[in-house]
């Protein structure tokens, strides 16, 4: 009787362990390697030569990726900046969103030294999932790192505000994977 107690509880221990999941919702600074989500796979097949308007869809394989452009007019010429995207539940940069934060770097940089009134807004936003005021400390978290990665290209932190719109600013209302990870965002807007 004891040996067939002892293995129904190691079966039972068996299927416990191997039947769960867990999920790590927290925060990190970086340093740890994130598992990469399908949206970031399709961002890192994205060229960046890729030509983008406002609200374009890149079409890869069979997947679908929204680019998020936003765009600014700078004395009568329009300038379009790419939207840096984050993970679930997440705010800070994975290399592909690095790598888009560096080229909007490149647009901007020149801009600011040349036009010493020119300032740069930097916009946080949230998927629905969580609460206002949650959301609200997220996207303002997104957007701090967004200005950190700035400053630390060269850009004086005295020429970049940042607002966070938590869930309130969508730029898709499906309730679906795709239309969720677009909204997790920090838009980039320049100020005369």
């Amino acid at each position: 009787m004891k040996k067939i107690s002892l293995i129904v509880a190691s079966t039972l221990v068996m299927l416990l362990v191997s039947g769960c999941s867990t999920k790590d919702v927290g925060y990190d600074d970086g340093s740890a390697k994130q598992e990469s989500s399908a949206e970031e796979q399709v961002q890192r097949d994205i060229q960046p030569e890729t030509s983008l308007v406002e609200g374009d869809k890149v079409s890869i394989g069979d997947k679908l990726a929204y680019i998020n452009v936003v765009t600014s007019n700078i004395d009568g010429k329009d300038i379009s900046l790419r939207s840096v995207h984050f993970a679930f539940d997440k705010y800070n940069l994975t290399d592909t969103m690095r790598a888009i934060e560096k080229e909007n770097y490149e647009i901007i940089s020149p801009l600011v030294s040349d036009n010493a009134s020119i300032k740069i807004k930097l916009e946080g936003n949230c998927d629905e999932w969580g609460t206002d005021e949650y959301n609200y400390a997220l996207g303002l978290k997104r957007a701090k790192t967004v200005k950190d990665a700035l400053v630390s290209d060269g850009i004086s932190a005295d020429k970049i505000t940042l607002i966070s719109f938590g869930e309130s600013n969508p730029l898709c209302t499906d309730k679906s994977e795709m239309c969720w990870k677009k909204n997790r965002r920090v838009d980039h807007k320049l100020l005369p």
